[in-house]
C-alpha cells in the first residue's frame, strides 16, 4: 500500500512538472504581429517620364510594392491615349486588351515590369503621349503617390531645333551668382548629344573677368543633351577685377551639336558684366583724334586712352607699327621698338603727354608711344567691310581701317612684274595703289592678271588711296 502510495504521488509530481514547462514554454513564444499583414499592399511607379524614340528598342518600365504579399496580387493597368495610339505608335508586353493590361504578381514579389515596345514608321509626326495608371478598381493592390507614368515616344523623323531663349542678358561684375544662359529645345531632344558654345568678347578674357560652367574646353564649352529635355544651359560667374574698366560683353554662339538637333535663327546671345568700380573710364575715339590733326604735327598735352582690335599684322607692316580700329575709325601707332601685338587683340593704348599725332610716309599716326603703354584686354572679331573702287573714294576718309576692294585687275601686269612696289589697281574707271614693301614675305611674287579682290589697310594721301596688303593671300 505504501508502494502505491509512493507511486502515486510520483506520477502527480511528473504532471505537474510537465504542465509548469508546457505554460513556460507558450509564454516564451512570442505572439505573431498581425499589424503588417493589415496594412495595404501598395503599388507605384519607380518613374514619372519615360522616353521613346520610335526607331529604339523596348523599354522596360518597372512598378514596386511596399511590401510583399503572402498571396498571388493582380495588377491592372489602364491605357490613356492622348495623342499616341496602341498597335500604331507602340504595344506592350503583357499586351492590352480593351486598353487594360493585367500582370499577375507572384507571392512574395516585390516587383512588376512593364514592357514598351515603339513601333517605327517613316511619318514625320513629332512626339506623341500615352499616360499608364494603376486602375485602383481592378487590382487587387492599392496605389501610392506615383501611380501613373507619361511616356513620351519620340519621332526619329523629326529634327530638334537648339537656339538661346534669350538675345541678351546682363549681369553686374560683383554679382556672387553665376548667370544661366539657356538654350531651348524645340519640340524636345530626340536623342542624348551636346552643344559647343564658341564666345568673342569685348574688353574680357576667360579666367580673368569671368568663368563658365561647364568650363572651356578647346575654345569650347560643351552642354550635354539628354533625350527629351526642352531646354539646356549653362552659367557664366563674372570676376570683380577690383579695377575701373568699361562694361564687358560676351558674344555666345552655337558652333557644333551632335544629336539629332539643327541650330535655329536664335543662335547668339550676348551677355554684358557691369562695371561696378566707380564710373569706367571713358577712351577717346579714334575719329575724334584724327579730327584734330590740322596737317602740322601734334603733341599730347594730357594723356588720353584710345581701345580698339588690331588689324594688322607684322609682314607688310613694319614690326614697331601697329593699326588699330574702333567703331569710329583705325589709326597707326608707331611705338619705340617692335610689339608683339596680334591681329584680333583688343587693346587699349595710353597716349603719354609728349606722343605725337603726326603724318609719316602719307599715314597718320601717333608716335612716341611705349610697348608698355598697350595693353591686352581680350580678342575681338572684325567685320572687314568691302568697296568697289568707286564706292572707296564716296564718303569720309577710311585711312587706317582694314579694307576689301573688290573686282579690280592689275593693268600692269605681264606675267613678269612682281607685287614689291607701288603697283596700280583699276575697275576701268576708278585707280588704287597696291604697295608692298621690301621686307613683306610676298614681295616677290608675280602680280596676277585677273580679276581680284585685295584686303589691307588703307592710306589717304593726296587725294588718292594707297592699301597695303598683310599678307600673301590678301590678293585673291
Amino acid at each position: 500500500m505504501e508502494k502505491l502510495h509512493f507511486s502515486l504521488k510520483t506520477c502527480i509530481a511528473i504532471v505537474v512538472a510537465i504542465l509548469l514547462l508546457t505554460a513556460c514554454n507558450k509564454k516564451d513564444t512570442p505572439i505573431p504581429d498581425r499589424s503588417q499583414q493589415l496594412l495595404p499592399i501598395k503599388a507605384g511607379f519607380v518613374q514619372d517620364v519615360i522616353h521613346v524614340t520610335e526607331s529604339g528598342t523596348e523599354t522596360t518600365t518597372q512598378i514596386q510594392l511596399s511590401a510583399s504579399s503572402n498571396k498571388e496580387e493582380k495588377l491592372v493597368l489602364k491605357l490613356n491615349p492622348q495623342t499616341a495610339q496602341y498597335g500604331i505608335d507602340f504595344t506592350t508586353n503583357p499586351v492590352a486588351v480593351d486598353g487594360f493590361i493585367e500582370i499577375p504578381i507572384a507571392r512574395g514579389s516585390r516587383e512588376a515590369a512593364l514592357q514598351i515596345i515603339p513601333i517605327n514608321n517613316q511619318i514625320k509626326n513629332g512626339e506623341r503621349l500615352v499616360v499608364v495608371e494603376i486602375d485602383a478598381q481592378k487590382s487587387s493592390v492599392a496605389l501610392d503617390n506615383r501611380h501613373s507614368v507619361r511616356l513620351q515616344l519620340l519621332d526619329d523623323e523629326t529634327v530638334a531645333v537648339i537656339g538661346f531663349a534669350q538675345n541678351d542678358s546682363k549681369v553686374n561684375e560683383a554679382s556672387n551668382h553665376h548667370k544661366e544662359v539657356v538654350l531651348n529645345i524645340n519640340p524636345l531632344a530626340i536623342s542624348d548629344g551636346y552643344v559647343d558654345i564658341a564666345f568673342n568678347t569685348t574688353l574680357g578674357g576667360y579666367g580673368t573677368h569671368f568663368t563658365t560652367t561647364p568650363e572651356l574646353n578647346n575654345g569650347k564649352i560643351r552642354v550635354p543633351v539628354r533625350m527629351g529635355e526642352t531646354s539646356v544651359r549653362f552659367y557664366v560667374k563674372p570676376v570683380n577685377d577690383q579695377q575701373i574698366q568699361p562694361d564687358r560683353t560676351i558674344r555666345f554662339s552655337v558652333v557644333h551639336t551632335q544629336g539629332a538637333f539643327e541650330v535655329g535663327i536664335s543662335n547668339l546671345h550676348t551677355l554684358t558684366i557691369e562695371e561696378d568700380d566707380k564710373q569706367a573710364i571713358a577712351n577717346t575715339k579714334i575719329a575724334s583724334l584724327r579730327n584734330n590733326y590740322s596737317g602740322t604735327p601734334m603733341y599730347l598735352f594730357a594723356p588720353i586712352t584710345i581701345g580698339g582690335v588690331i588689324t594688322s599684322v607684322k609682314d607688310n607692316i613694319e614690326s614697331s607699327v601697329a593699326y588699330v580700329e574702333d567703331e569710329t575709325g583705325g589709326i597707326a601707332i608707331h611705338f619705340n621698338q617692335s610689339h608683339n601685338l596680334r591681329a584680333g587683340e583688343l587693346v587699349t593704348i595710353q597716349l603719354q603727354q609728349g606722343s605725337e599725332l603726326r603724318e609719316r610716309n602719307g599715314a597718320l599716326e601717333m608716335s612716341g608711344v611705349s610697348t608698355t603703354d598697350a595693353q591686352v584686354i581680350g580678342w575681338d572679331l572684325k567685320l572687314v567691310k568691302s568697296y568697289t573702287l568707286s564706292e572707296l573714294y564716296q564718303g569720309p576718309n577710311k585711312e587706317g581701317q582694314l579694307v576689301t576692294i573688290t573686282d579690280v585687275r592689275f593693268p600692269e601686269a605681264n606675267g613678269q612684274l612682281s607685287f614689291y612696289g607701288d603697283r596700280t589697281i583699276s575697275d576701268g574707271s576708278k585707280t588704287a595703289i597696291v604697295r608692298t614693301h621690301a621686307f613683306a614675305s610676298f614681295r616677290n611674287q608675280i602680280i596676277p592678271t585677273h580679276k581680284v579682290y585685295v584686303t589691307g589697310i588703307l592710306i589717304y594721301d593726296q587725294g588718292n588711296y594707297i592699301i597695303m596688303p598683310l599678307n600673301s593671300s590678301s590678293i585673291r
